[in-house]
């Protein structure tokens, strides 16, 4: 058992010294929060291996004395590996303002993602990735999502702006039939954000003939400039002043 036990410890040991010397000989700069995630996951390693350490110290008898004497040697090594890594760390951020970024990041991408989030959580959620660019295939996905379960018009416009011309391509028709139902309610042409958003978003698809028809129309008839010179654009039409 003892050997068994010991055979581990070196083990561990070997693999976080490893560990330990790929990411000291990285770009440390490339990414702090990887680095701080790194020696995080060091201290609890290093922390096991003590407690292992410890057990095995006590349990072993003498005769490898000598052994336990480099692996002590080794997990002090470890340590002051981990903490001069702390102290880069400290000099690449000294304010900790990347780490905060990356941290900010994280939370508004899984805040985005959570579809327990209200919808106006998720798209402001989406405005900090985008403005940091860090949109991605995710990200949009689950900005169609509030489009579809959005209520409110408002919210609609707001998810489709953040994902501009990225839109899925399976919420093609959700978005037609919307803005079909926008150009024939009573008072035409009605929310002209979200009008202006569906064909920023639609734009992409402008080849489908039940797209240029509707471009086609607003084109000509709607009251709303931007929108209609949008739409003439997207079809490589453009409208004289």
């Amino acid at each position: 058992m003892n050997k068994i036990l010991l055979a581990s410890l070196i083990f561990s040991l070997s693999s976080l010294a490893l560990v330990i010397y790929d990411q000291a000989n990285g770009d440390l700069t490339k990414d702090t929060a990887v680095l701080e995630n790194k020696i995080k996951q060091l201290n609890q390693d290093l922390s096991l291996l003590a407690d292992k350490y410890k057990a095995l110290q006590s349990s072993v008898p003498v005769p490898i004395e000598d052994q336990l004497e480099k692996i002590g040697f080794k997990l002090t090594q470890l340590d002051d590996a981990v903490t001069d890594q702390s102290d880069l760390l400290k000099k690449i951020d000294p304010n900790g303002i990347i780490a905060d970024t990356e941290n900010w990041i994280y939370n508004s991408y899984n805040k985005l993602l959570d579809s327990s989030e209200s919808g106006w959580s998720r798209v402001s959620s989406a405005q900090v990735l985008s403005n940091l660019n860090r949109l991605d295939d995710a990200s949009i996905n689950a900005l169609a999502e509030v489009y579809t379960e959005a209520k409110r018009g408002h919210l609609q416009a707001r998810s489709l702006q953040m994902m501009g011309d990225n839109m899925p391509e399976e919420l093609k028709e959700p978005v037609v039939a919307n803005l079909k139902r926008l150009m024939k309610e009573p008072g035409k042409y009605n929310n002209d954000w979200l009008r202006a958003q569906s064909v920023v978003s639609l734009s992409s698809f402008a080849e489908d003939p039940e797209v240029q028809e509707i471009f086609l129309e607003l084109a000509k008839n709607d009251q709303n400039i931007d929108i209609a010179r949008g739409a003439a654009e997207a079809l490589g039409l453009e409208i004289e002043d």
